[in-house]
């Protein structure tokens, strides 16, 4: 156990060194809303197309539904860190390499889960819920002058998500889950004008602090359908939520020296009502066939702004997996390793220019458990394109390579060894 336990603090110091070095990758439609909002759980089931919504195990922290805590293991916990590299090559506007790519690394999520008793299964974490990070050039009109100035706008920030997932055994086949976020972050943008002869530069910086409560609730249902067949269905509901907005507003001369500063503005932004549903079959506890789908109501919000507003969106995802079980010394079974497909495609938020956006991909994920040191390992690849009919706007090519490490121990019970 000793041993075991020097190898979870190695692989939690080597992360948290990327973590802190790693750089964001430059999103241009991350200026709008509030940014990507993130559409991947980066667990273990990454690799089957994120179509985990109807998924229960007992060794594994599936954060998409939180009625599977449920299935965990009493006297167990789990703990999983979970990080992304992410390469994106764009395409459109005249890009051309080296200015057409980009690449980061980073930690997506860490989090701990537990049983309080044979029904009752919790689990704390936190993970991005949204990310900017965009820098552009353009002419800006100077209104009722006729003349243009050179502009140029960098952004940064995203939102977080700090969550405690709840998950309880409420008949022999039905589990219900609740999860209370909180939300927070800030949308951080520089606006920097020169004029036609260089010499007066001015800077606007524009700060937005972003807080507030959000809640999901969750159901899942087991059925045993013959000797080799169990069909799960679950299904997650988010109410529409509005965040508080708090807004600065700074400018700056080319001495760095603040000339102007506004008053503090409340607002808020508002999220959609989100809705999941999944399916899955599963054979003789080996074979695992899912079908999640995905509906965002954004068009309830009315949100827009200049050339472009926020849509009602969708996705679809398939995924497969091949779970290879065996025994160990003490005859408890545990997932030696496994194999997974996916496909996963739909419209995204965004409607840029009257064009909407797209985003679909395929992954392909392998996982393998230590069952002596309790230490669990899934990787997965996605690869997508996330694009518009237009050829006037950016589309982007991008590959994530996903990493996801598991511990797994006795909880507050000293072992027995024979």
């Amino acid at each position: 156990m000793r041993h075991s336990n020097k190898i979870v603090l190695v692989i939690v110091c080597v992360l948290a060194g990327f973590t802190c070095y790693s750089q964001n990758n430059t999103s241009p439609y991350s200026i709008l809303g509030i940014g990507d909002i993130e559409g991947s759980y980066n667990n273990k089931y990454t690799g089957m197309g994120n179509a985990a919504i109807a998924l229960r195990e007992s060794a594994t922290l599936n954060n998409s539904n939180a009625a599977s805590l449920s299935a965990l293991d009493d006297k167990f916990f789990i703990m999983e860190l979970s990080l992304r590299w992410k390469g994106i090559v764009y395409q459109g506007a005249g890009l051309k390499a080296p200015y057409n790519s980009t690449a980061d690394i980073a930690v997506k999520r860490a989090n701990i889960g537990f049983k309080f008793n044979k029904k009752w299964g919790s689990s704390i974490g936190l993970q991005p819920f949204s990310s900017a990070n965009y820098s552009y050039k353009s002419n800006k009109n100077i209104e009722g002058t006729g003349e243009y100035l050179a502009a140029s706008y960098e952004g940064t920030g995203g939102v977080n998500q700090f969550y405690w997932a709840n998950g309880v055994q409420a008949t022999k086949h039905t589990s219900l889950g609740a999860t209370a976020s909180f939300l927070f972050g800030s949308l951080n943008q520089s606006e920097t004008l020169v004029d036609n002869t260089a010499a007066e530069v001015l800077t606007t910086k524009k700060n937005v602090y972003l807080r507030n409560y959000y809640l999901n609730f969750s159901m899942q249902d087991q059925r045993q359908l013959n000797k080799k067949w169990k069909m799960l269905t679950g299904a997650t509901f988010s109410p529409r939520t509005d965040l508080l907005a708090e807004t600065t507003n700074q400018l700056y001369n080319s001495s760095a020296v603040l000339l102007k500063e506004d008053e503090l503005t409340n607002g808020t932004f508002s999220l959609p009502s989100v809705f999941n549903a999944g399916l899955a079959f599963t054979k003789n506890d080996q074979y695992t066939f899912t079908i999640n789908g995905q509906f965002q109501n954004w068009d309830e919000l009315k949100h827009k702004g200049v050339d472009y507003k926020l849509v009602n969106s969708n996705r679809f995802s398939i995924g497969f997996q091949n779970s290879n079980k065996r025994k160990n010394y003490y005859g408890e079974t545990f997932e030696h390793h496994m194999l997974q497909l996916g496909l996963y495609g739909g419209k995204t938020y965004l409607q840029v220019n009257g064009q909407d956006l797209y985003d679909y991909g395929f992954s392909v994920g392998f996982g393998k458990t230590l069952p002596q040191s309790g230490l669990g390992i899934y990787t997965s690849i996605e690869a997508g394109q996330r694009k518009s009919t237009s050829l006037n706007l950016l589309n982007e090519n991008y590959l994530n390579l996903n990493f996801t490490f598991s511990y797994r121990s006795i909880w507050f019970v000293k072992k027995k060894y024979f």
